[in-house]
């Protein structure tokens, strides 16, 4: 057994001098979190404070929670959680510090893409809405779960979106800009805070098989000698 102090190089340094933004140990952005956001506040309610720096009104905490159940849209075919799962098989049988590296890096990576994507959406958004939405942000055959998540919230931004037919994910960011989450860094948060705990529940949702038990597709090659 170890006798290194250290769980990891990321605590080898001397602390002293640096000046915290958010958080001292106790408190983020001078409320207690024992005292203040755990007794008082929903988990959700402090995510937001984290993302936008302040508390949510009560209106922002329905509208944020919903935004985040619409951001966790993703499945085993999206390639952040496909790769926590072939994380487990390949590193250590699974280890799970190994296993979270990787959804974590995938899930923010898709998250930045993500993001991307959207940056039209969310300028079209902050106009008067008289050009056509774009195209990155419709799925028409989303319609009817975006219109399930508007019902939930019949006085947010999400009925008057409907006839654009907007995908979940574009519906999410909206409903995120209208609790004003626009920053490229706050919509990023979310996302990844919504998708992690997927990829880490889709690894470890089967018995380990090991790798070469996993379904891969490979390209063909076809091997040829070259010609002089």
């Amino acid at each position: 057994m170890s006798d290194d102090p250290y769980p990891s190089p990321f605590d080898r340094f001397d602390s002293e001098g640096i000046v915290a933004g958010v958080a001292d140990g106790e408190r983020l952005f001078g409320y207690s979190i024992a005292e203040d956001l755990a007794r008082s506040y929903q988990f959700g309610e402090t995510m937001f404070l984290l993302a936008a720096g302040r508390l949510p009104t009560d209106q922002e905490a329905q509208w944020f929670n919903t935004a985040l159940h619409m951001a966790m849209y993703v499945t085993i075919a999206d390639a952040s959680v496909h790769a926590a799962r072939v994380a487990r098989h390949v590193h250590s049988r699974g280890e799970p510090a190994t296993v979270a590296s990787t959804a974590a890096l995938a899930v923010a990576q898709q998250s930045r893409w993500v993001v991307e994507q959207h940056a039209a959406w969310l300028q079209w958004l902050a106009t008067d809405r008289s050009s056509e939405p774009p195209d990155a942000a419709i799925d028409t055959d989303a319609s009817e779960l975006v219109q399930s998540f508007a019902r939930l919230l019949p006085s947010s931004c999400l009925p008057n979106l409907l006839p654009y037919r907007p995908s979940v994910t574009a519906a999410a960011i909206a409903l995120l800009a209208e609790c004003g989450l626009t920053r490229p860094e706050q919509l990023a948060t979310v996302l990844t805070s919504a998708r992690f705990p997927i990829a880490m529940a889709e690894a470890f949702a089967v018995e380990d098989g090991g790798l070469w038990d996993y379904p891969l597709n490979l390209p063909y090659w076809v091997y040829g000698e070259e010609e002089e």
